[in-house]
């Protein structure tokens, strides 16, 4: 059993200290890893009017890009900014019950760069 669990109803697992890895939890037990030292760029935009989740957050990683979907994804961009987000998943529970003052991720998508040139 690892150290760091996500709480109950948590997207974002973050550390005290300085994280070499983020892990990205996708579906059932798949989950892809990547050293933060190896993300290039981030980038939040905003989608509020069509009608899909209100944030998008793209992680461009040197393997891949890394699309987060959801609400209040600014949050997660200042854990990438201090070097401190451990793992990412999507949220448990349903829209309703979501906690006004933290993030929720709708969906992930891991695109390798092989595909995203290919594309």
């Amino acid at each position: 059993m690892s150290l760091h669990d996500f709480e109950e109803n948590e997207c974002i697992l973050t550390t005290q200290r300085h994280s070499p890895c983020i892990e990205f939890h996708t579906t059932g037990e798949e989950r892809h890893g990547f050293q933060a030292s190896q993300l290039l760029h981030y980038r939040l935009e905003t989608e509020e009017t069509t009608g899909h989740p209100p944030h998008k957050l793209t992680l461009g990683f040197g393997t891949a890009d890394v699309i987060l979907t959801g609400w209040r994804l600014d949050r997660v961009t200042a854990h990438v900014r201090d070097g401190d987000l451990l793992a990412v998943r999507t949220s448990t529970v349903r829209y309703a019950a979501f906690s006004q003052n933290k993030p929720q991720v709708a969906s992930i998508i891991v695109t390798p760069i092989a595909e995203v040139r290919a594309g």
